[in-house]
């Protein structure tokens, strides 16, 4: 899922004035901001902690280990910036999230989820496996070091080396 203007989301929680843009001032006066915006350094803060209060109120807790990913029962959403990932086993109850989501910030759905963060994810379903692959990640590193043709080897050394 990808929020749409996320950090226009939040509401300011100190005093903040800024100057119009061009084209817009009057007589050298400021603006007293209500609501985050784009550019502004606390935006990504204030949206975050919108984001984990919305996430509270629907049931899910945020992760001592790693504060990105939230959980509720069996469902996970990992979080990074707007997107977010949602992993469960029924794919009824992830609609049902997607639905309180939809229902508190503009989104768009992308569909079932193929890369995150630069990770390949692969499904098959009838087996129940998830792979996780970097491939994208490797071949921008065989290309950046001019290793298309090389000649591929199971161990990083030859066998018998000292």
């Amino acid at each position: 899922m990808d929020v749409k203007t996320a950090f226009l989301y939040g509401n300011i929680d100190e005093v903040i004035y800024v100057e119009l843009p061009p084209g817009y001032k009057i007589n050298g006066k400021v603006c007293k901001l209500k609501k985050a915006l784009y550019g502004l350094k606390q935006a990504p803060r204030i949206w975050y902690k919108t984001l984990i209060d919305a996430l509270a109120s629907f049931g899910f807790e945020q992760c001592l280990h790693d504060t990105a990913v939230f959980k509720k029962d069996n469902t996970f959403i990992l979080v990074y910036m707007d997107d977010l990932l949602i992993a469960r086993p029924d794919i009824k109850q992830i609609e049902d999230v997607k639905k309180s989501l939809l229902d508190r910030f503009k989104m768009k759905d992308m569909g079932e989820c193929k890369f995150f963060l630069g990770i390949g994810i692969e499904r098959d379903r009838s087996k129940g496996l998830i792979k996780l692959t970097q491939k994208a990640h490797m071949q921008a590193m065989i290309e950046r070091f001019n290793l298309e043709n090389a000649n591929p080897v199971a161990l990083p050394f030859a066998t018998g080396q000292r």
